[in-house]
């Protein structure tokens, strides 16, 4: 066994091999594993899988059947060999159930005699500490009891405050499934007292589903409606981090392991298609990686193997029989997610069930070396100063410009409520393509002068511009990132910019790249400006925004996130202007989630939501603490076709009504929108509500309200909604 960690040991990224205990029981020939066989070089953690409970005494016990008191013991051992290497056991799992668990944890007394029995245990196995795989608190198909969900917390917090003084790690295993994480885990409650959380992304599919599936898919297919799209890892991963759970307490669980179906017609062996019951293996349909390599290198020529391109996952077929799996490919993209979004490292379940003799002819280990080889040089700081939250204050500078309550000057800012302030819009020249104020007139009574000034009533504002808008299109742009040259007269353009304005920096807001005017390429050289003034920006000081569009299709055509999200400071997601009266039905410029009837259509529709926004940047690669989510505080307004259809989705004609200070049709501020609801209040004091009045109703899927009267629609944000977005 070698000794060399290939993971730096001043690194805080986690690689944890499992190893289940009773994989020392295969026959010789079968898989059967032996912890000699454990290359510790290639792992930061080894957690060895399981130990239960008593009970009747709600302790932590062994089973007897492998030995496990020699095999921790041996484990413990190979720390001579690499000091730094994690020991732990992991008490639960599949198995065990929820009843032990349930019990255990209802009452004070049980906990503390849990918790005495856990450390009395690691004490005699000198181990570095406990995971907890209470795999369905609360879940009823394993006799569990819905208070579950808060006892485990309090049994966590108790753990960790009895672990902590000795030294003693604590982590805990939470399932994929999202059912299982909303009604069996409190995440919040959890991670603030483990010192990381193990998330089980696999078990997506299996041969209790009748239709064949992937085991651990990374993204959805196109297919896939209402829940079904909630099975893949980057719907997991994505969904635990806006419950709040910080990235670097996430370590993704890989699988090296795949799923067996009997096809009901060797013909239609797509992912999806109608499976018999019965197993390809003895356990419930489940195959090691090992035993699927030895049947493609046996049997190649007799197995196809595809690849699911969407799902980015492979398997393989042979007349009745179809296979789901994992290969070095697939988790080097899921190991690609976990480092884009900054988790704190992987797992492997388990090294017990890849190649780890080599029969395979890829050398020993081959998917938990991939592994390695992916997570090599990535690091993570733990315990970083926490970032300030950004609350990015856009001033449109054409409000100054509007007539009576509507005006709004540069010194109405209140600098007390925002963080940074963006001053919208300056532009492109047309000729040289290089920065340019739009609005002249303003600038020369003094607007950046105003905005300098806002320095002396808040002396931390960031005070940027933003370039592009909406109306500033796509052509120019696309001419000015298309060559190395342009982008670099760009770049001295905005230097010379802000050396003269003594601003902080910009923010791009080229809206549709690729689209309106644009070129395919725009997406690679987009991403290469962010770059390029990223580099010239930071030894400057200076702050680099970018804003993108919250429309799913642009977001996959315009923007590589990826790159923008590690080269910019902040990355806007404009979550608004999903729906309006370009077509022709009522609706809310910025919905939180999708209804029912978007799950079901095949096109984009159900992505045409705040929420979709969001879990699309993160999955492009955006780290958390680089995004803002622009919030609107405007309506999309509509006409009604028909005054007595005023449905939320109701006919509307192509235009809509403007607001009295804006004066923009299909177009009204929220300074518009509660002067017209305070017009309902006045009117029901005069008992004219139920002719004139403003209707206000609710939609509880989209979670957003909406009002009408007459023939006038609009949907809008208030305080209640701006609080749950």
């Amino acid at each position: 066994m070698s000794a060399q960690h290939s993971v730096s040991t001043g690194s805080s990224s986690v690689i944890s091999c499992f190893i289940e205990g009773w994989s020392v029981l295969r026959p010789v020939g079968a898989g059967k594993f032996s912890l000699d066989d454990i290359d510790p070089s290639l792992c930061t953690h080894l957690v060895f899988l399981f130990a239960g409970l008593d009970d009747d005494r709600s302790t932590i016990s062994l089973d007897p059947t492998y030995a496990s008191e020699g095999a921790l013991r041996q484990l413990v051992a190979i720390k001579a060999q690499v000091p730094s290497l994690h020991v732990t056991v992991a008490i639960g799992g599949w198995t065990e159930g929820s009843e032990g668990f349930s019990k255990m944890a209802s009452s004070q007394p049980t906990r503390k005699t849990f918790i005495d029995s856990v450390l009395e245990y690691l004490r005699r196995y000198k181990l570095d500490g406990l995971d907890i795989f209470w795999q369905n608190p609360a879940q009823r198909i394993q006799k569990g009891r819905p208070e579950d969900k808060w006892n485990y917390v309090t049994l966590v917090k108790e753990l960790k405050e009895a672990l902590s003084p000795e030294g003693l790690t604590l982590t805990v295993a939470v399932m994929s499934s999202k059912s299982v994480i909303d009604n069996g885990y409190d995440l919040p409650g959890l991670v603030e007292h483990v010192d990381f959380m193990y998330l089980l992304a696999y078990d997506y599919h299996g041969k209790w589903e009748r239709i064949t599936g992937l085991n651990a898919p990374l993204y959805p297919r196109s297919g896939e409606t209402g829940l079904a799209r909630t099975n893949n890892v980057n719907f997991t991963v994505s969904y635990v981090l806006e419950m709040g759970v910080p990235p670097e307490k996430i370590v993704l669980g890989l699988a090296l392991f795949g799923r067996a179906f009997f096809l009901s017609d060797s013909r239609n062996h797509r992912v999806g298609a109608a499976a018999l019951e019965g197993d390809l293996s003895s356990g419930g349909g489940l195959l090691t990686y090992l035993e699927i390599c030895k049947r493609i290198e046996s049997e190649g020529i007799a197995w196809s193997i595809a690849r699911e391109q969407e799902q980015r996952v492979p398997y393989i077929y042979r007349g009745m029989e179809w296979i789901g799996y994992d290969d070095s490919l697939s988790l080097s993209e899921k190991i690609d997610l976990a480092k884009r979004l900054r988790l704190r490292g992987v797992s492997a379940f388990a090294i017990s069930m890849d190649d780890f003799e080599g029969e395979c002819n890829a050398g020993k280990y081959p998917l938990l070396r991939t592994i390695n080889a992916e997570m090599r040089d990535y690091s993570i700081e733990l315990n970083q100063p926490q970032r300030p939250a950004v609350v990015a204050c856009f001033y449109q500078s054409w409000s100054v410009y509007r007539e009576y309550l509507g005006k709004f000057k540069i010194s109405d800012i209140d600098t007390s409520l925002c963080t940074h302030i963006i001053f919208s819009f300056v532009g492109l020249d047309e000729s040289n393509l290089t920065i340019v104020d739009l609005d002249h007139h303003l600038v020369q009574r003094g607007a950046y002068d105003e905005l300098r000034h806002l320095r002396t009533l808040n002396p931390n504002i960031v005070l940027t511009v933003a370039v592009g808008g909406y109306d500033e299109g796509s052509k120019k742009f696309s001419r000015m990132v298309a060559t190395p040259e342009n982008r670099k007269n760009f770049i001295s353009s905005v230097l010379d910019f802000l050396l003269r304005t003594l601003l902080d920096g910009i923010d791009l807001a080229w809206i549709d790249p690729t689209f309106r005017g644009g070129k395919p390429e725009d997406r690679e050289n987009f991403a290469l400006l962010v770059q390029e003034l990223s580099g010239a920006f930071a030894p400057l000081g200076y702050h680099l925004g970018v804003s993108v569009s919250g429309i799913s299709y642009t977001l996959r055509q315009g923007y590589d996130l990826s790159a923008i999200g590690s080269a910019a400071d902040v990355v806007h997601i404009l979550a608004y202007n999903f729906h309006g009266n370009w077509e022709g039905r009522a609706g809310h410029t910025s919905p939180l989630f999708p209804n029912d009837e978007e799950k079901v259509q095949s096109n984009d529709a159900a992505t045409f939501n705040m929420d979709s926004a969001l879990r699309a940047v993160l999955a492009g690669g955006v780290p958390t603490h680089k995004i803002a989510v622009s919030i609107p505080l405007f309506s999309n307004t509509f006409t009604l076709r028909d005054p007595k259809q005023n449905y939320y989705g109701a006919p509307t004609l192509n235009t809509g009504f403007q607001g009295p200070y804006t004066t923009v049709l299909g177009y009204a501020g929220y300074n518009e929108i509660c002067e017209m609801q305070l017009e309902q209040v006045r009117r029901q004091q005069q008992n004219q509500y139920v002719v004139s009045g403003w209707m206000i109703d609710w939609h509880e899927q989209h979670r957003v309200p909406y009002m009408y009267k007459d023939d006038k629609w609009a949907g809008f944000d208030n305080v209640t909604t701006i609080e749950e977005r």
